[in-house]
Order: structure tokens, then C-alpha cells, then sequence
């Protein structure tokens, strides 16, 4: 994240700072964010988590050439592994250690809390992604800024993307049924917020398997599949026993009688004869998600980011 309030030393030495600028030698000022990137030798093209790597290693290169105090470095190095305000803690150091940022839950958040989540972002430039945000809340924020968009289908607020991933393909998306579409929606918005390529697909349930047809011409090209499905849960072992890439199996809430709200297809895909299916929770397609990329991440040595 971005210091809120930045002080340098000019030329001869002094201290200089003005409401929230840095102060050039010459009197010109300049945002602490535009002045950052040059002040660290920062690219503006470079994604989330190497510019927080960079940071980091300019401020203690600057530090031992005595470029800056102590005191500055401190008061820059504190703020990286999170951000409190009043009630929320949130999470700025998790693209360093995990190369994925935290993706925050809206449901159960009051509007002052998101204003506040929403406001730091912003004010910070720090790409989001807000899951389960229903659209009459999103309409009662507002707030406008022509970077955010809202996915009316997945519930979800997004500013900005992710963009320091190298994938090795594209993700397949595919739903049991037209009832899962939500779900699959969330899966597909978080894969866009990391700007991984990803396809979706819908309604090819195993009571009419033929249907999959237009979906195993494409196997070929995924490098993980999410198969999500409500009612029995049968649509990830199907998928898996004809594809070579891991399959996320997703259970969804969606079903008759003994669905059990989304439990029996979860027992399901748990209990799956085929073993390169891994199951999240129910109707969880943030995790499915986020998975997903980090599968298509991995190089031949098991690496990524």
C-alpha cells in the first residue's frame, strides 16, 4: 500500500512535508503515489505483488546508503503486513506472501464498514475484489469511480485486476445446470480479477450427458477444470474420468428433497472413484477460484508466482 503521509529529505537536509505531498527541493510538489514510483525507482506497469517486493528492497538498499533515517524506513515497513481501521484489519501484505490478495467478504459487512474498505482501496489505487455484495447494498454505497464495476450475476464489487500472474492455459468453467449459474459467475469473476483466461460453460448435467459434447472438444486447452453442480453432485467424477487436468469439484445448494442443501452433493464429490477431483466447500466459488489459478500457475518445477 501507499504511505498517506510521506516526508523526504531535500538536498540540504531538512524535513519537509505538506498536507499529504512530498515536497520537492525546488518547492514543486507532486501525489505521494506519482512521487513514490519515481522516489523507489518503481515501474507503474509492474503487478501487485513485485511492487510490494521492490518496496521493500528499495527502502533497505536506501536505508544502508543512508538515503533515508531509520525513522522512515520504520514508519514505511510497519503499515506492510496490515492496514487497521477502527474495526477492519486488512490484509496489505498477503500479495507479498501468498502472491493472491485478499478477496473480501460483503455479506454480513455493514454499509460504514464497506464505505471504509472501499475508501482505502480507492484512495490507495489497490485493485479489490468484493464477493457476496448484494445489488441493493452496492446501489446504497454509492460510490462511483469508472474503474469500479459490479458482476450483478456473481453479487461481486471489482476495482482494477491482479496482473502479476504468467499462466500456463485457461480455466474451464462448467455447471450441472442453469440453477448453478451464480456460482459459476463468482468462479469466472475471480479468475477475471487474477486476468486469468477462463471459459464458461452451462447446463450439462449428467441427465443429459450428450451435452457435454461441445465441452470435451475443448479439454485440450484447460489446465484445470471447475465442475460445479447441485442436486446428486455427479458432474466432477463424469468430468474427471474423461479429462487429464485436476478438477475443482463445487457443490451447490441447488436441488430437490434430499440435496440437504448442497451436504449430498458434497458427500458426493468427496466419496469420487476418480482421484484427480478436489472438492471446496459448498457454493464457495471464490475458493474454486482462487485454486484454480494457483494450479494454472505452477510451473514444471512446482513453482508459481
Amino acid at each position: 500500500m501507499w504511505l498517506s503521509k510521506c516526508i523526504i529529505y531535500t538536498r540540504k537536509g531538512r524535513e519537509r512535508k505538506k498536507n499529504n505531498c512530498l515536497v520537492l527541493s525546488k518547492g514543486r510538489s507532486k501525489s505521494s503515489r506519482d512521487f513514490l514510483f519515481k522516489w523507489k525507482g518503481l515501474r507503474k506497469d509492474l503487478g501487485a505483488k513485485e511492487i510490494e517486493k521492490n518496496k521493500i528492497i528499495k527502502i533497505l538498499k536506501d536505508l544502508k546508503n543512508e538515503k533515508i533515517s531509520v525513522e522512515e524506513a520504520y514508519n514505511f515497513l510497519k503499515i506492510l503486513p496490515f492496514s487497521e481501521i477502527e474495526d477492519i484489519k486488512i490484509d496489505t501484505h498477503r500479495v507479498l506472501r501468498k502472491g493472491i490478495s485478499e478477496i473480501i467478504y460483503g455479506e454480513g459487512k455493514n454499509l460504514e464498514q464497506l464505505k471504509k474498505i472501499i475508501d482505502f482501496h480507492l484512495k490507495n489505487d489497490i485493485p479489490f475484489l468484493i464477493t457476496r455484495l448484494s445489488e441493493e447494498k452496492y446501489k446504497k454505497l454509492k460510490i462511483k469511480n469508472k474503474s469500479l464495476k459490479y458482476h450483478k450475476i456473481a453479487r461481486a464489487l471489482q476495482y482494477k485486476k491482479l496482473n502479476h500472474f504468467t499462466f500456463r492455459g485457461k480455466i474451464g468453467i462448467i455447471t450441472a445446470g442453469a440453477s448453478d449459474i451464480e456460482v459459476a459467475e463468482e468462479v469466472l469473476t475471480v479468475c477475471r480479477f487474477f486476468s486469468e483466461p477462463a471459459e464458461l460453460f452451462t447446463d450439462m448435467g449428467v441427465a443429459g450427458i450428450h451435452r457435454l459434447t461441445a465441452f470435451l472438444k475443448e479439454r485440450q486447452k484447460f489446465s484445470a477444470i471447475v465442475a460445479i453442480a447441485g442436486m446428486e453432485g455427479a458432474l466432477p467424477s463424469v468430468i474427471a474420468g474423461l479429462v487429464s487436468c485436476p478438477v475443482i469439484g463445487v457443490p451447490t445448494s441447488a436441488g430437490y428433497g434430499t440435496n440437504l442443501k448442497g451436504f449430498v452433493p458434497l458427500l458426493t464429490m468427496l466419496s469420487s472413484c476418480t482421484a484427480s477431483v478436489a472438492v471446496v466447500g459448498i457454493d464457495n466459488g471464490v475458493a474454486a477460484g482462487i485454486f484454480a489459478t494457483l494450479i494454472n500457475c505452477l510451473d514444471e518445477g512446482g513453482e508459481n508466482f
